[in-house]
């Protein structure tokens, strides 16, 4: 009869996703996740079976989180209102004097090897999972006639998916705050 676990492995998995959202693939090592979880490493290996493991159930958990905040941050008033609380957490969740964070779908996208094709696979899952939240707030927009529909819900969740990967990469490159938000103006302007 083997061991009981005396943790609670969805804490494991939240700690792993913090860690993993702030230092990224790359950064995020085994001794990390050591310190982050305050699990011996043979104890996450034989939970997870190994970093990518921990990582996998760390994505998920960090896309479904996802996937409701963007739901509920979007639901209220217009189209134009929920985008614009959007790119306000943004713009102060990824300034360096904020938490300095990117979202991250967007940076496993970067920095998972391409030859790991299984995580990278996960990833783009976890990405287009997060875009459907996207296309149904856009589709409820043209249904109510807030948008004239000449791009389809599913065009406009690609656009705003592939304008956000790159407002986080100008994060990432030290773009002002201001800078920042002068571009999520552009892209609520466009888009609304």
């Amino acid at each position: 009869m083997g061991r009981r676990r005396e943790f609670d492995e969805a804490e494991v998995v939240e700690k792993a996703m913090r860690a993993f959202w702030k230092d990224g693939w790359r950064d995020t090592t085994p001794q990390r996740l050591v310190t982050a979880t305050g699990l011996s490493r043979s104890s996450l290996y034989a939970t997870f079976g190994s970093k990518q493991g921990l990582f996998l159930a760390a994505l998920d958990l960090y896309v479904e989180e996802q996937r409701l905040f963007l739901t509920q941050l979007l639901a209220d008033g217009t189209l134009r209102e929920g985008l614009e609380r959007l790119y306000a957490l943004m713009v102060d969740m990824m300034r360096p004097e904020g938490q300095g964070m990117t979202c991250m779908v967007a940076r496993s996208l970067l920095e998972v090897p391409t030859e790991d094709a299984e995580t990278l696979a996960r990833v783009a899952q976890g990405q287009v999972r997060m875009r459907e939240v996207f296309e149904l707030r856009f589709q409820r927009a043209i249904d109510d006639g807030e948008l004239d529909g000449t791009q389809t819900a599913a065009e406009l969740a690609r656009f705003i998916a592939t304008v956000n990967d790159g407002i986080q990469i100008a994060a990432r490159s030290k773009a002002s705050a201001d800078e920042l938000r002068g571009i999520t103006r552009m892209v609520v302007d466009t888009v609304c």
